[in-house]
């Protein structure tokens, strides 16, 4: 039986940069520095928008270059195929490794599925999905009805995070909330 990974059960671990020689290995540059510390078993390269799970043969190196190793690609050219590919780890794996009560380790994506209130105590909805293709990056949060609502994300904003409950608390001006109204 084959299990499914879809993109909520990964997180956003770097890019793969360049090519590392020619038998296949690439150059990953992770997103931040508290990655270095996971030891992933696999990795998930997305190949035309679908998450592909690889083996992790081999990884060495800093947070700009990590040099890296994987099963099924063998040659240069294979690794030059995936340059510029997003590289994703389990969610499991990040939450076993990384301090969840430390914002600068805590990636947005660790948070998808948690409940979001507002400080006033309304219930806003979930947050289902980050948008980072503009400059400002935007929470989508997915309310009980099915309507998204796009959240600008602003770390001072968030307010209390409970991760045994799955819960964000944000103080964000209430404007903000409805702009998304039909």
């Amino acid at each position: 039986m084959v299990n499914h990974i879809d993109n909520s059960q990964l997180v956003p671990y770097g890019n793969i940069r360049k090519t590392h020689g020619h038998k296949g290995n690439f150059v990953v540059t992770l997103e931040n520095e508290a990655l270095l510390e996971l030891e992933p078993d696999f990795i998930f390269i997305e190949i035309d928008g679908i998450p592909v799970p690889f083996r992790v043969q081999e990884m060495s190196g800093t947070r700009d270059h990590l040099i890296t190793a994987v099963s099924r690609v063998s040659s240069g050219e294979e690794a030059e195929r995936l340059r510029g590919a997003k590289v994703y780890v389990l969610k499991s794996l990040y939450d076993e490794q990384v301090d969840l009560d430390n914002m600068e380790e805590l990636s947005l994506y660790h948070l998808i599925g948690y409940s979001v209130i507002h400080s006033s105590g309304d219930q806003i909805g979930a947050l289902s999905a980050i948008d980072e293709s503009t400059a400002n990056i935007l929470l989508i949060l997915e309310t009980k009805e099915g309507e998204e609502i796009y959240v600008p994300f602003v770390e001072d904003w968030i307010i209390g995070l409970d991760h045994q409950k799955r819960l964000i608390e944000l103080d964000c001006p209430l404007e903000i909330l409805v702009l998304n109204e039909k």
